[in-house]
């Protein structure tokens, strides 16, 4: 009921966001200071000389570039597909009519100004099982390298 409320006038849509994204985000960086806590006196032994080792925590928000908190981000990974089959996702995994799915998508940032704006893109083109293998990859070069992720930005596309 309220996603009706809130896709179909943007008005509204930007109060609701304006009395919940500060409570987010206090929330957000409480869990982020706990996180980091309990990475203190831990050692990563792989770091590279010279380098300080940094863990990776990994936050997952929809409207990260739309709220600007993109800027306090290392990296940022955007998994994209076409708009029809973003349509079908919704659809089907939220019960949604086409017109709803798309006022939804109709409200946020266009994905392809997303693209240009993430470090990583991930084309999910294929089956779950593909988008898991792309993903795990991305896991991997993060992990294995994550004291020098952004002096190698790229726009990497996978």
């Amino acid at each position: 009921m309220l996603a009706g409320i809130i896709f179909g006038d943007p008005v509204k849509k930007t109060l609701l966001e304006s009395l919940t994204h500060p409570a987010l985000f206090e929330i957000l960086g409480k869990r982020l200071e706990a996180t980091l806590a309990g990475f203190a006196g831990t050692d990563r032994v792989d770091a590279a000389p010279g380098k300080t080792a940094r863990h990776p925590v990994v936050i997952e928000a929809p409207l990260l570039f739309e709220t600007g908190a993109d800027r306090f981000m290392d990296l940022t990974v955007v998994i994209s597909c076409a708009v029809k089959d973003q349509i079908e996702r919704l659809m089907k995994r939220d019960g949604l009519t086409a017109e709803d799915a798309m006022r939804r998508i109709s409200s946020q940032m266009p994905l392809s100004m997303k693209e240009e704006r993430s470090d990583v893109v991930i084309k999910n083109t294929g089956s779950r099982e593909l988008l898991k293998k792309k993903t795990g990859h991305l896991i991997k070069v993060i992990f294995s390298s994550c004291d020098s992720v952004k002096s190698t930005k790229t726009n990497l596309i996978i």
